[in-house]
This record gives structure tokens, sequence and C-alpha cells, in this order.
């Protein structure tokens, strides 16, 4: 299917509110480590979770993709060169400066 201008739009755009967060929890992000793991702000991120913001397609099918495959967002990291280990060491250490938290943190509600 093609907009007026001939951009072509495909089914993982209009992936829906509920759908991101149920994939974003199945792969145990919170909407906050979710936005940071993605590279969005926090604002968007909680914008495409209320459905303020349509959920662009590339991040509906890299979203898709992850869990289809049962990678984990560690595993992801890892295959783009992030050492993983010190990522969380320094979202540990910098947690007081907005430090990014990709992980969910047992009992926190974000």
């Amino acid at each position: 299917m093609a907009d007026k201008r001939g951009r072509r739009h495909h089914a993982a755009s209009s992936m829906t509110p509920a759908r991101y967060r149920k994939l974003i929890t199945a792969l145990g992000l919170s909407q906050l480590g979710a936005g940071r793991f993605l590279g969005l702000s926090d604002a968007q991120a909680a914008r495409m979770a209320s459905g303020l913001s349509p959920i662009s397609p590339p991040i509906a099918m890299l979203l898709e993709l992850i869990v289809a495959q049962a990678m984990t967002p560690e595993a992801v990291l890892k295959l783009i060169g992030v050492n993983v280990a010190k990522a969380q060491r320094q979202a540990r250490t910098e947690q007081v400066n907005k430090a990014p938290r990709f992980f969910a943190q047992k009992g926190a509600t974000q």
C-alpha cells in the first residue's frame, strides 16, 4: 500500500500501543528501559506506549524480530558490540544522573 507521495507502508507500521507494551514486557523491559534500549527519549517512549505517537515501522519490526527469535535485549546489544556488563555497571553507578537503564528492576514501577 502506498500513500499520496508513493511511499510504501508496511504492516508493522500499524503496531498498536497494546502490542508494543506486550512486546517490551516479553523482553523484560520497562517502558523507560525500552525507550532507552531503542534510542528514544523518555517522552517519546511514553507517547508510543500510550498511543499518542505512532510506533515507527523499524521499531515495530525490530521488536517483533527480537521476540520471534527469542533473543534478549542483552543478546542484541552484544550482537552490535556493546559491552553489556560495562553498560549495566555504568547504569547502576550513574542512576542519580538518569543513566540509561535498559533492564527492568524487580519490584520497580516505571
